[in-house]
């Protein structure tokens, strides 16, 4: 496939990418930048979020909107400058995880089992409800939801 169909293959689409800043999300972004896509970085740490802008900037048109994945209130924000931003939406790559706290589980508090619930589990579903609406406008897209192996294999 020539440089310039791969470029095709995303022209015109639009993509919110949570959890932005880190490895596989900014690599993701980086390949639907180079695809022709457009793209809402999302991200909770403010200087991370400038940094990977900034490094992605040469490869097409990118946003951010900072929040954590799992507040509601910041995701539907980010949603919210997506569309007007970029005028649609067409593919939601949930990616925002966490290991949580990393001790032996009998030592693990009940607050700490949540805050990686919230992350892993809740934010990926309040990522999706936020966007259905915008994806169905556009007649369709794509919702993918990532884990990194640390997803598949306990430790």
């Amino acid at each position: 496939m020539s440089d310039a169909t791969q470029r095709q293959q995303l022209d015109g689409k639009v993509a919110i990418i949570t959890g932005a800043t880190g490895g596989i999300g900014e690599a993701a972004a980086k390949l639907f930048l180079d695809l022709g896509a457009k793209v809402m970085l999302v991200a909770r740490s403010a200087e991370k979020l400038a940094a990977t802008r900034r490094r992605l900037a040469p490869h097409g048109e990118v946003g951010g909107s900072l929040s954590d994945a799992a507040d509601e209130a910041g995701l539907a924000a980010a949603v919210a400058a997506t569309l007007d931003r970029f005028g649609g939406l067409d593919i939601l790559i949930a990616n925002a995880g966490t290991e949580g706290v990393l001790k032996p589980i009998e030592t693990l508090t009940v607050e700490e089992f949540e805050g990686t619930l919230r992350t892993d589990v809740t934010a990926v579903w309040l990522a999706m409800t936020h966007c259905v609406a915008p994806l169905k406008a556009r007649g369709g897209g794509s919702i993918v939801a990532l884990s990194s192996v640390a997803g598949c294999s306990g430790f």
